[in-house]
């Protein structure tokens, strides 16, 4: 459903939701930690930097860090500012001019679930994905098995 950018993004910013510090983190520290490919999230931050979602700093001193309370940021912009809207509003099977007005067989389906998975993901804070991180062990890398 979510492109693997918006995947990684989601996953880079619980950790430093789920870990926050003052000073920038190395964006190869948190790439290592997750085992996504550095330069892959470089790019991801990039586009996020220029969202306001997080801040970047180039120095030996720089990295990435969130812009903003994670309390203030939903899964929705983030996923947003990577893939656009064209996720929530294509068809499933990508037939062309599949409406409400000329519907594929999963249309009445898929607009339930799309408007379903949307709610969640602006209803969903890093915050509140950092608390449940936390509270109940989940994971968000691989080493975590």
């Amino acid at each position: 459903m979510l492109s693997k950018s918006s995947t990684y993004a989601i996953r880079a910013l619980s950790l430093l939701a789920v870990e926050p510090r003052s000073e920038f983190r190395p964006v190869s520290e948190v790439a290592d930690r997750l085992g996504i490919p550095s330069h892959f999230l470089k790019k991801i931050l990039r586009s996020l930097n220029e969202q306001g979602i997080v801040k970047t700093q180039r120095s030996a001193r720089g990295g990435v860090n969130l812009a903003r309370p994670a309390t203030t940021i939903p899964l929705w912009e983030i996923v947003l500012a990577l893939d656009g809207e064209a996720r929530f509003v294509e068809c499933l099977l990508h037939l062309p001019g599949c409406d409400d007005a000329n519907p594929c067989p999963m249309h009445a389906f898929w607009s339930q679930q799309r408007r379903k998975i949307r709610r969640q993901l602006q209803d969903t804070t890093l915050a509140a994905l950092a608390s449940d991180i936390q509270s109940h062990g989940m994971r968000i890398s691989f080493d975590q098995l």
